[in-house]
């Protein structure tokens, strides 16, 4: 059945194969490759290049950098490792759950999950590079956590770490650790010590990178970015409502209380239980801040396609009254749950939003046969990407690269493709538009020690136009138009994106910089 599983992650592979012809579109994707860039550019992560991901992600992204160069197909490449070796680990723990038949089709089920772009499984994203570090500590908690081994406490330790790791790379995957924990209970499997050990490696690869920005005099960037940021922005999902919160919680508390009752009865623990929990604490983790971002899903589909094929064959008559009956309370329970929340937050049953549909495969195969020319490709993932080549190919022309840019708008590919220097922590103006301490800081800086070039786009103004957010941005527009028209000069416009220099480099000396 490996060989079985190993040809279902070669097929998987091939549904992947579109994502390495896709361009550089997505903007959280350019936002990490700016930040990225910075690092390679001896800026120091969050102090002087800022994104509110974890820094084991941030750094993965400029460790590839460093070795392959900027780029977009190397993170393509990189995301395709992550999500097949999660799909052979989903393989593994779905063959200990139920058998290497259901194993095998969980690992299918998750593997076309990630690979479509219906929820942005195709991209680079932290949640892809997340999964493989939290299925392994799952799987090493699941088959080497037995009482007579004895040296289950070492390998629970062992587990800790990887999602420790897990969480260094995307915080919400941390939920994968108190399933764990309560599993552990519900199988007889967890004492003081062995928890002490599973908490222990968890937090040795926390405590190990909070200590490093702290010797190097990051850590109050560093916990503003991971958490002070975080306290902001989940609370800032407009469309939960406390009657959503009890649907949305509703599949952790039944689940919790199914077991706690089974094992009471001394029922064996089923094998649904440990991706029931699992998906249930990642439902929530997925969908608490009310975000309609269709790859916050993705951190579910691991236990969801575990789920699957173990609770509903749990579900059949044939089978014990004392697995059913309760197999089929979590089902619905989930089912409902999970139609009620998804449908306020996407306004879709699937959760589909802002995402690239069946068509994504049509204008694929359009573009390899010839049918489609890669302008009209790059038009339809973002009218931006064009945009975007037109800046590379200026950029290039006046050797620019290495020179400070500061952009207006959301083009964060233009750094690392035209080899630029970002000009504030902050790549994007989304972020700036947020807070009043961060607006006031890039003002000061612009008229302290301005860039050399100013990239100017059409799309930085804020939409819906909300009050503080409008207010914002008509304060930096405004010191923009100022600074054009004082100290700058237009040497290049792509699409509604124009490009000002310094006059007094423009002027002085044109030697390569």
């Amino acid at each position: 059945m490996v060989r079985w599983a190993l040809f279902g992650c070669f097929l998987i592979f091939l549904l992947r194969i579109p994502s390495f012809f896709e361009p550089a579109w997505h903007t959280d994707e350019g936002s990490f490759a700016g930040v990225a860039e910075g690092i390679l550019r001896g800026r120091d992560l969050y102090s002087e290049a800022w994104e509110s991901k974890p820094p084991l992600f941030l750094y993965l992204y400029a460790g590839i950098f460093k070795v392959f160069g900027s780029g977009l197909l190397q993170l393509k490449v990189a995301a395709a490792i992550a999500a097949i070796s999660t799909q052979f680990a989903i393989f593994l723990v779905g063959s200990r759950l139920a058998g290497p038949l259901r194993g095998l089709v969980a690992s299918v089920i998750f593997g076309v999950l990630v690979a479509v772009p219906f929820w942005e499984g195709n991209l680079a994203l932290s949640e892809i590079f997340s999964m493989p570090a939290a299925t392994l500590g799952v799987l090493v908690v699941l088959t080497r956590s037995d009482p007579h081994r004895s040296s289950a406490n070492a390998w629970l330790a062992l587990a800790g770490v990887f999602v420790g790791l897990a969480f260094l790379l995307r915080q919400p995957a941390v939920l994968a650790m108190p399933a764990a924990a309560a599993w552990l209970f519900l199988d007889s499997r967890l004492t003081l010590s062995r928890f002490v050990c599973l908490a222990a490696g968890f937090a040795l690869p926390i405590v190990v990178a909070t200590a490093a920005f702290t010797v190097f005099g990051s850590f109050f960037w560093f916990w503003d970015a991971n958490v002070a940021y975080f306290l902001y922005y989940v609370p800032n999902g407009s469309r939960i409502t406390s009657t959503l919160m009890l649907y949305m919680f509703a599949p952790s508390a039944v689940a919790i209380v199914t077991l706690a009752w089974l094992r009471m009865r001394g029922v064996t623990t089923p094998p649904w239980a440990l991706p029931a929990l699992w998906f249930s604490l990642a439902f929530i983790g997925s969908l608490v801040n009310g975000k309609d971002y269709s790859h916050y899903l993705l951190q579910g589909f691991p236990p969801l396609a575990l789920l699957l094929v173990t609770i509903l064959p749990a579900s059949i008559p044939s089978l014990r009254v004392t697995w059913r009956q309760p197999a089929l309370a979590i089902a619905v329970t989930f089912a409902v749950a999970w139609y009620v929340v998804v449908n306020a937050v996407f306004y879709d049953t699937w959760g589909r939003h802002w995402t690239k549909g069946m068509p994504y495969y049509g204008h694929f195969f359009n573009y390899v046969t010839g049918q489609e020319s890669r302008s009209a490709y790059n038009a339809y993932f973002d009218g931006r990407v064009n945009t975007t080549a037109v800046l590379d190919d200026h950029f290039e022309a006046m050797r620019a690269e290495g020179s400070t840019a500061y952009i207006w708008g959301e083009y964060p590919w233009v750094y690392a493709l035209c080899g630029l220097e970002p000009y504030s922590r902050y790549v994007t103006s989304y972020y700036i538009l947020e807070s009043e301490e961060r607006l006031d800081e890039l003002l000061a800086e612009l008229a302290r020690n301005p860039p050399r070039y100013l990239i100017i786009g059409a799309d930085a103004e804020p939409r819906p136009n909300r009050t503080p957010t409008k207010e914002r941005f008509n304060r930096v527009a405004e010191r923009l138009r100022v600074m054009t028209a004082q100290q700058y000069e237009p040497v290049a416009t792509a699409g509604k994106t124009t490009v000002f220099e310094l006059i007094s480099v423009n002027t002085a000396d044109k030697q390569p910089r």
